[in-house]
């Protein structure tokens, strides 16, 4: 029941695993399209750190709920 909940909501992501084929690609994000803000419900994206990769939530200002700043809680 829970891979169906989040297969339907990654369903505009891109599917295919692997590394984008884009020429300017550097980075996997082998979370891409799963992980979920807990404030506004929206795709988180990835979002280098040094070597390691944080997921951000930063909706536009008309799309952010109550509480929620420029980079999630």
């Amino acid at each position: 029941m829970r891979a169906q909940q989040v297969a339907e909501r990654s369903r505009r992501s891109r599917g295919d695993v692997g590394a984008n084929r884009h020429p300017q690609a550097e980075r996997v994000y082998r979370l891409r399209g799963y992980v979920f803000c807990v404030l506004c419900g929206r795709r988180m994206q990835g979002k280098p750190s040094g070597r390691a990769v944080c997921y951000v939530c930063a909706p536009k200002v008309e799309y952010r709920p109550e509480g929620h700043g420029a980079h999630g809680p």
